[in-house]
């Protein structure tokens, strides 16, 4: 078989740039050669684990350095190498000068985080984090002996994946700028006042964190502490187990979501409490899905939620079992505008509707209200169900652990089904979840209550009377407006007119023709 050669003459200027682009050739992947090299990460190996970390070494995976001070000071050396990878499994005494006060000089973001078999553990540091002006910042899947202080300029940084023994402090003044920071999937124990206590930032997100004591509550302190000087704050997910005092205090509002406060003389308080200044402006709030069980004894107080000062409060579908008081305690209000959205509160042994601050004149209930049952189940029971032992220490092992079957929504589920609590109001589709796939179920229950019943196979009446008037009517889809908004308008909700109901009735009427 014959080859041929197609041969393009280039002349002229396009003569003169092929011989410039060919001329370069060697410098561009003299350059992609550099680049691939400097951008590595800095490896560290412990030299007692076998390793084979040195100082003296460049710090690649084939070659890595023995201490952090030394990972640390090549990494502000080389502003190109903003990763620094510890060793799986080995440990260094002392912080190793991480984060010693002084952001890190890259231009670009750092990364601190481990490499190796998962298997053999998180590296442990001896010591914890301390650190100004820290920005553009990822730590990931590393143990530390002390816990978290960042305060004055800090932003962009995301803290996910490890474990610490002390608590997690964020701290910024006026004059300075903190800002978006995320706590995820972290441990942290051992903490003598806060887990978590948070003060003049903005964007906080607080998700799937466990934080647990072990010893007995004192009283002073907090699992969360936000203070009303934190704006945009996300707290869902997480596990609050043995705290000092109140699970989350979360005065400057937000939305807390499908969290679980176990052994909290109280579990959940959103709002500025009584006694305190109100905030500058009022605060929104969206409180819904959590789980409060098993009040702290002999603490003299064993409350459920209460909630204080706001200027709207959307508390929506929380359960409150075991505790030595009330459920539910709405404190004294500074806002005349405040108005309090309450859609169903099940609780087990409710000490009865005065407690409960039913008749509170910012409160409009708008759910039913379950308690004493026969054959009250607890948390342990759900533990041993799920082949845990039983026990406390059963039940945080699998939390820590991140066993399946152990977060809020799951709980939650196993919750309904043996206390028979009521459907959930809005889930008109039965989805287990009330969104906006609930609207078009909604119209057609109006519209035709009877295909509705035959196509969903649910009483509309159980989860379509949302403004718990014994009703299922037009004058629910207010209510149903609120539970969907959430705490995101502070204005109250008008009843919806003959042309907007018509509306939902024609897209109803057309989603069913479509069929």
């Amino acid at each position: 078989m014959s080859s041929r050669t197609l041969t393009i003459p280039v002349s002229g200027e396009c003569s003169s740039l092929a011989h410039n682009l060919a001329s370069l050739v060697p410098a561009l992947l003299m350059l992609a050669i550099t680049l691939q090299v400097t951008a590595q990460p800095i490896y560290v190996a412990n030299p007692d684990s076998g390793g084979g970390g040195d100082d003296a070494n460049p710090g690649t995976l084939d070659a890595p350095v023995a201490t952090i001070e030394q990972a640390w000071a090549l990494s502000r050396t080389d502003e190109d190498r903003g990763t620094i990878l510890l060793h799986a499994g080995d440990s260094w005494d002392g912080s190793g000068g991480v984060f010693s006060n002084q952001r890190h000089n890259s231009v670009g973001s750092f990364t601190l985080a481990s490499y190796g078999d998962p298997a053999l553990g998180r590296p442990l540091i001896g010591g914890g984090i301390s650190a100004t002006h820290l920005q553009d910042t990822t730590i990931r899947g590393i143990q530390f002996a002390g816990g978290v202080s960042l305060v004055r300029n800090t932003q962009r940084v995301v803290i996910e994946d490890s474990a610490f023994g002390s608590g997690v402090t964020l701290e910024s003044g006026a004059s300075y700028d903190m800002h978006d920071i995320t706590l995820r999937g972290n441990d942290i124990s051992g903490f003598s006042v806060n887990g978590i206590y948070a003060t003049g930032l903005t964007g906080l997100t607080i998700e799937g964190n466990t934080i647990w004591r072990d010893d007995e509550p004192t009283m002073w302190g907090h699992g969360l502490y936000i203070q009303a000087s934190v704006g945009d704050v996300r707290i869902v997910g997480n596990h609050i187990i043995r705290p000092n005092h109140i699970g989350i205090r979360a005065n400057g509002g937000g939305q807390i979501h499908d969290n679980i406060v176990l052994l909290a003389p109280i579990g959940i308080e959103v709002g500025v409490p009584r006694g305190v200044e109100p905030s500058l402006e009022p605060i929104t709030a969206d409180v819904r899905g959590n789980i409060v069980m098993h009040a702290a004894e002999d603490t003299g107080r064993g409350s459920g939620y209460t909630l204080g000062d706001a200027g709207h409060i959307v508390f929506s579908h929380n359960f409150a079992a075991f505790l030595e008081r009330r459920a539910l305690d709405i404190e004294d209000i500074a806002w005349e505008s405040q108005r309090i959205d309450i859609l169903g509160l099940s609780i087990h042994e409710a000490p009865g509707p005065s407690d409960l601050a039913l008749n509170h004149p910012a409160a409009q209930w708008l759910g039913p209200v379950v308690s004493d049952h026969p054959n009250p189940l607890t948390i342990l029971d759900y533990d041993r169900e799920m082949g845990g032992e039983g026990t406390w220490e059963s039940f945080i092992h699998a939390v820590r652990a991140g066993a399946t079957g152990y977060d809020a929504p799951a709980i939650r589920e196993w919750i309904g089904a043996h206390y028979s609590l009521a459907m959930l109001l809005g889930d008109m589709n039965g989805d287990g979840f009330a969104d906006s796939a609930d609207i078009a179920p909604f119209v057609l229950a109006l519209v035709d209550p009877t295909l509705y019943t035959a196509s969903f196979s649910i009483d509309p009446q159980g989860v379509g009377d949302i403004n718990a008037d014994t009703s299922f009517d037009t004058r629910d889809v207010s209510a149903l407006v609120v539970l969907l908004v959430g705490g995101g308008s502070a204005l109250p909700v008008p009843e919806p007119g003959s042309f907007t109901l018509l509306g939902l009735a024609s897209a109803c009427l057309l989603r069913r023709a479509s069929r």
